[in-house]
């Protein structure tokens, strides 16, 4: 993937930066990044220190969790079922002590229906739990929320 915006993010000196590539010779290319980097700080502005609640433009789906809730029951919407993951803990519990690894990374995946607004939903998950390594992706209509 070749990420052409950017926000990283470094909480230990609490600075953030806002990263756009263009086409130096492009000038289109070059206004829409400038454009986006606006966007974006004015974005980042109106985030700052929120209140509590602010920002969750969240909708429920009928019949679905709420895509912003803190503790959603996600079983319904595991790509695997919640036996099969056990069952893959022990396997690599087995592994483990068989000495065929020192170390097992083991994941699954949730895809949650979802309407609203990814990004608001995001940042109420950062102010619950901010996690070193975590991402917001937007791609085209896809956005991923890890």
């Amino acid at each position: 993937m070749a990420a052409t915006r950017a926000v990283a993010v470094d909480h230990e000196q609490r600075h953030t930066y806002l990263l756009a590539l263009a086409r130096r010779a492009d000038q289109a290319s070059l206004a829409d990044a400038r454009t986006w980097l606006r966007s974006a700080r004015q974005v980042l502005a109106d985030q700052r220190d929120p209140a509590p609640g602010a920002g969750t433009a969240c909708a429920a789906i009928p019949g679905a969790i709420s895509p912003c809730s803190l503790a959603p029951d996600i079983e319904p919407w595991l790509r695997r079922s919640r036996s099969g993951y056990l069952a893959d803990i022990e396997e690599c519990l087995r592994q483990l002590r068989a000495g065929e690894s020192y170390e097992i990374c083991l994941t699954t995946t949730v895809t949650i229906p979802f309407t609203g607004d990814p990004l608001a939903c995001y940042l109420r998950q950062r102010r619950h739990n901010p996690a070193p390594y975590a991402a917001y992706l937007r791609l085209a209509d896809t956005h991923i929320l890890c």
